[in-house]
């Protein structure tokens, strides 16, 4: 269904441009009207034309009422944001873009992160679980313990995660125990 939505969409986007260009081409035949010396014949004509003419501004109102009602669908998530924004806003969007598709995310409550030997940092949550970082990076710990953070999986269904006071930085884990 969702498919359907989407295919009648853009064939009203596209129709647009055609329906313009047929405008075009009843004004033009409009003008044409006005070099008929009959009467009589040149009312029909304009009769002829203009119900051809109101048909397509018809169209082209229903085309601009279906984007009136949902703006937003016209433009693809990556073009929504303003080229001008600064970085916060870009991270904003971007996170909300995220916040759409985490449907399986946890709330979690981090009661101790530690660094082994080699660089990995380790996260103990509240429940006993330990998670392990999957790529040795340097993460920015929170200020005070216990700390929010959030557990969500990747597109790919690895699992993710970011404190809530750090949200800028997220990190792919794993789990130990």
């Amino acid at each position: 269904m969702k498919y359907l939505t989407v295919l009648a969409f853009v064939a009203a986007m596209s129709a647009i441009p055609a329906v313009a260009q047929e405008i075009s081409d009843t004004t033009s035949k409009i003008v044409d009207c006005r070099e008929i010396e009959a009467t009589e014949a040149r009312l029909a004509c304009y009769d002829k034309a203009t119900v051809a003419l109101e048909k397509q501004v018809e169209a082209v109102k229903a085309a601009e009422a279906a984007l009136a009602a949902d703006p937003e669908r016209a433009l693809p998530q990556w073009a929504r944001i303003d080229p001008s924004a600064d970085k916060k806003q870009v991270k904003r969007e971007k996170k909300k873009k995220k916040e759409d598709k985490r449907d399986e995310e946890m709330e979690v409550t981090v009661v101790k992160v530690f660094q082994n030997n080699a660089g990995r940092y380790f996260i103990r949550l509240d429940n006993g679980q330990l998670w392990s970082q999957v790529v040795i990076e340097r993460i920015d710990q929170p200020d005070n313990l216990p700390a929010k953070g959030r557990i969500w999986k990747s597109f790919y269904g690895s699992p993710w995660f970011e404190f809530e006071d750090k949200s800028y930085q997220d990190f792919k884990i794993k789990r130990v125990k």
